[in-house]
């Protein structure tokens, strides 16, 4: 933290990389990098930034993950691995939504990043590059279910 009490842009930074190393840690046997080691938190902020819910998204979610720890004894980055994991499970259990944006973007961000896609033996890049192939289909089929009652009662 700077002496205004704010953190910094490259403490921010870091901190992500660490959650991300979290989320998705490295293999055992050093074949698959951490998340956070891949270099994925400027993907990852931008995913979240460019989201419906992103205007301080980010900064909220490492903000909380980083209290959780300092309220079971030391900062994040200080943290074992084990201290880390039990940051990041108390915020995802107290913000689900907000934890679930970071998920979708760390796997997002993991999967698709290129090394990981050769690692895997897939072709790097967006898993459906020219979209998805729809069959022309008869939607006249669906006539019998629209014209149903209700199944359930109003709660």
């Amino acid at each position: 933290m700077t002496a205004s009490g704010q953190t910094s842009s490259e403490e921010r930074r870091e901190l992500l990389a660490a959650v991300l190393d979290t989320l998705i840690p490295a293999s055992e046997d050093g074949r698959m990098p951490g998340c956070g080691e891949l270099g994925a938190a400027e993907s990852v902020a931008a995913w979240i930034e460019a989201s419906p819910a992103g205007d301080g998204a980010l900064a909220s979610i490492l903000d909380a993950i980083d209290a959780s720890a300092r309220a079971a004894g030391r900062p994040f980055l200080e943290g074992t691995q084990s201290e880390r994991a039990a940051a990041v499970a108390a915020v995802a259990a107290e913000q689900p939504d907000l934890f679930g944006l970071l998920w979708q973007a760390t796997l997002i961000a993991y999967y698709q990043h290129p090394s990981i896609c050769r690692k895997l033996g897939l072709r790097p890049g967006p898993p459906y590059p020219k979209g998805y192939e729809v069959p022309d289909t008869d939607f006249s089929l669906l006539e019998p279910v629209r014209t149903k009652q209700r199944l359930y009662r109003d709660a």
